[in-house]
């Protein structure tokens, strides 16, 4: 069997690179490239899609290009190949209509669709949709210690970790409104990509542009809230982690995390929103979830928090994520839970409807 991975090798996120090995070992031959899916000579049995926007290196695209992205899934299918689609999002990252019209796309023309979810797990059903995990990223534990040393931090401290790109000034407030809720001594934020967060346009809506800048630069320059850092490469993600008591997951209206699954393999707890994938992985493993945005429900969630850390639950509750991580996102069993989804999408004349 042979699989094309419709995205680059350095995708930068290692998830695929993962899936690949355990496929590997499965003796599946597959490869990762844009070029050979638009290239008439190469021939699959199954194209996978991952990140629709992966296929145009996260770029703005036109028409002619999802144009061109149907015509090529007609060839392949032609060919005979298998069209799988794993949704990482419900929405693109990139919000114009035309991604919109490929995510659409995608979906319609794909066989089977994999959601990032253990299909006992899965609410809502649908004929196309199987349920399979996203697997657990390989972590280093490394001594708390060394990590707030290395990262400048004083001692005691309780530190909160945002991990990842604050998307938006919804996210910034919600960190915001957390943190400042958050009763526990030498309390300190560490958010990395705070600055990434979209704004108000400046031509548009200068007043809100104006006042979200200076609200979010006076809460960024508080000495107990550190969002200054450069590019963080993939050997210093455990020093981040391992400084964590616990990680915040700011995400608002999304359906999967891969700080998720960062934050379980390094055996911390997580605070998240009730939404998506993320709502669903957080109850089930008696996380610290919140209903919604109000002040009622982000205080009620910070006081449980600040319970656990007091009573010395909290960590414990780390060390039982990591065991989660270990019993239900395992690489070798999400590889053989794909070969099968592939293999039965292979044996199929038809499109499932």
């Amino acid at each position: 069997m042979k699989v094309l991975f419709v995205l680059k090798e350095n995708h930068g996120n290692p998830y695929n690179l993962l899936l690949q090995q355990g496929l590997k070992d499965l003796r599946i031959e597959c490869e990762h490239s844009i070029e050979h899916f638009f290239d008439s000579t190469k021939k699959y049995d199954i194209i996978h899609f991952q990140w629709p926007e992966a296929i145009f290196n996260w770029k703005e695209i036109s028409n002619q290009d999802t144009l061109r992205v149907k015509q090529h899934i007609d060839r392949h299918k032609n060919d005979g190949a298998k069209i799988i689609y794993t949704r990482h999002n419900d929405k693109p990252h990139l919000l114009q209509s035309n991604y919109h019209s490929l995510y659409s796309l995608i979906w319609s023309e794909s066989h089977t669709i994999i959601d990032l979810l253990e299909d006992r797990l899965l609410v809502k059903k649908h004929s196309k949709l199987v349920g399979v995990p996203h697997g657990r990223y390989p972590a280093t534990i490394t001594p708390r210690e060394k990590s707030l040393e290395l990262l400048n931090i004083p001692k005691p401290s309780f530190v909160i970790l945002v991990f990842g790109s604050v998307r938006n000034m919804k996210e910034q407030e919600l960190i915001q409104n957390i943190f400042y809720e958050l009763k526990i001594p030498n309390k300190i934020l560490i958010a990395p990509g705070w600055g990434k967060a979209t704004r108000p346009s400046l031509f548009k809506e200068p007043i809100a542009r104006l006042k979200t800048e200076i609200k979010s630069k006076i809460f960024s320059i508080q000495p107990n809230v550190l969002t200054a850092a450069s590019f963080i490469s993939e050997e210093d993600v455990k020093y981040y982690f391992s400084a964590a008591n616990v990680v915040l997951l700011p995400r608002i209206n999304t359906r999967n995390s891969g700080v998720l699954h960062l934050a379980f393999s390094h055996a911390k707890p997580v605070i998240g929103l009730n939404t998506g994938n993320i709502g669903v992985i957080l109850k089930d493993s008696n996380n610290f979830l919140f209903d919604g945005t109000s002040k009622s429900s982000i205080k009620k969630v910070c006081m449980k928090v600040s319970d656990s850390f007091r009573n010395g639950s909290l960590e414990k509750l780390g060390l039982i994520n990591l065991t989660y991580a270990e019993e239900n996102w395992d690489w070798k069993s999400i590889a053989k839970q794909h070969l099968e989804i592939y293999s039965n999408a292979v044996n199929k004349n038809t499109l499932t409807q």
